[in-house]
């Protein structure tokens, strides 16, 4: 029983991936990496994921807690949305990636209402991207758990 759940469970896994795909929320290089880590470590995606939506939820905190203060040092935002596009990249949130430029560039020109939709969509962008994550997250934590 245990082999015919663990097959299900990864064909559902690879299914939902090449959705996330298909809709641009995630890369392929992603859904390579969680096929392939679901083989030799499933611990890392799992990891990989909480690492990223904690530090990601933390970076748009910063910029949103900074954006109406009257110095608002703009160097200083355009450097945590720089961070948050390339932790994007990195574990390859598509759509959280795009949304930071938008963050990256509102900070360079200095304009607060600019900025202030550049984050509005990046929220956006990020529930989507946390949702999708902690989806696969859940996913990979049943695998391991039929597994063992």
């Amino acid at each position: 029983m245990p082999v015919m759940a663990l097959m299900i469970l990864s064909g559902l896994l690879q299914d939902y991936l090449h959705s996330l795909v298909r809709q641009g929320i995630i890369n392929d290089q992603l859904a390579k990496v969680v096929t392939q880590n679901c083989l030799d470590d499933p611990d890392f995606i799992v990891r990989s994921i909480h690492v990223y939506t904690n530090d990601a939820d933390m970076l748009l905190l910063e910029i949103k807690n900074s954006i109406d203060l009257p110095g608002v040092d703009f160097t200083k935002l355009a450097g945590h949305a720089q961070i948050l596009h390339m932790k994007s990249s990195r574990i390859g949130a598509d759509h959280m990636r795009l949304a930071c430029t938008g963050l990256i560039q509102a900070s360079i020109e200095k304009d607060r209402s600019k900025l202030s939709r550049a984050l509005t969509w990046a929220e956006t962008e990020f529930d989507k991207t946390r949702n999708a994550l902690e989806s696969i997250a859940q996913m990979e934590q049943r695998i391991i758990r039929v597994k063992n």
